[in-house]
Formats: C-alpha cells, sequence, structure tokens
C-alpha cells in the first residue's frame, strides 16, 4: 500500500456523517444520502476567423438533485419531513419561500470524529417523498426524500 494511500481517509463510510435540516429532528435519523454531479455550462468567447483555436469560459452551474434516506421514527412516523413536502407541494399556503427553501448542512467526520468537510446545499426544496413500505414485515422501514439543490457552498 502506497504511503499517500495509506493516509487518506475514507470519510464517509460507517455512517460518519450527520444532516441537519433546519426545522426537521428527523433529518438526525439520516442513513446515507448521494449527490447527483453539477455541470457548469462554458460559452465560447473566440472572435474572428480561426477555427483551430477557441477559447471558451465557463458559464452557469446546473446543480441536480439530493437524494437522502432517513430511518423511519416509529412514533412520529417522520411527519416532520412529511409536512414540508406537504407546504411545498400545495404551494406553501402563503407561506414565505425563505420557509419552503432549506439549506441543508452536510457534515462528514474523519475516524477520530473531528469534522473533515463540511457543506451546504442552499435553497434546497422537496420534489419527492417516498414514505417507504410501512408494512410490519417490512424489512427496510426507511423513507426516501429528494430535494433539488439551488446552490453549493464549501466550509
Amino acid at each position: 500500500m502506497s504511503g499517500s494511500a495509506a493516509t487518506q481517509d475514507v470519510i464517509l463510510e460507517n455512517g460518519r456523517f450527520q444532516i441537519d435540516i433546519p426545522g426537521i429532528a428527523s433529518s438526525k435519523m439520516a442513513m446515507r444520502w448521494e449527490i447527483d454531479p453539477f455541470t457548469v455550462d462554458m460559452t465560447q468567447v473566440t472572435s474572428g476567423d480561426n477555427a483551430g483555436y477557441v477559447q471558451l469560459k465557463p458559464g452557469a452551474a446546473k446543480f441536480g438533485t439530493a437524494t437522502f434516506h432517513f430511518h423511519v421514527d416509529m412514533a412520529t412516523q417522520n411527519a416532520d419531513l412529511q409536512t414540508w413536502v406537504n407546504s411545498v407541494t400545495t404551494g406553501g399556503s402563503g407561506q414565505q419561500s425563505s420557509v419552503l427553501r432549506k439549506n441543508i448542512t452536510i457534515n462528514c467526520y474523519d475516524r477520530k470524529k473531528n469534522l473533515a468537510r463540511s457543506f451546504t446545499l442552499n435553497d434546497a426544496f422537496p420534489i419527492h417523498f417516498d414514505r417507504g413500505d410501512m408494512a410490519l414485515d417490512s424489512k427496510t422501514l426507511e423513507c426516501k426524500l429528494v430535494v433539488q439543490i439551488g446552490y453549493v457552498t464549501f466550509t
């Protein structure tokens, strides 16, 4: 094993992360998460007749979605997640957009439980919620939340 590979820590294994969605207590029960890659548009800025030389500049970033899987709290059935999703799908019932869109913080920890990385999915709003199979014989009591990301900040 090379020296750099031996010292590199895998921070996303064994549940060494914490999800924080303001006002959503169920977010502490996250089991796993995935984030779609983002893309950056490129704009051509070359002028003139030289077709062999093209100069590009970065344009707008386009963010995809993030998917979170949560343990189901048998007492609350993750009602706080469902309430947030319902408030967005019903148009907010007069709520301000700051209530509908939330900044989701993801903290990743190293093996010594020190904060290794942190980033925030800003202006995220739910686009899909699956309560999962709640039958008594179900082996997976989890729900899935998919949010659209506005933009990302890293700290």
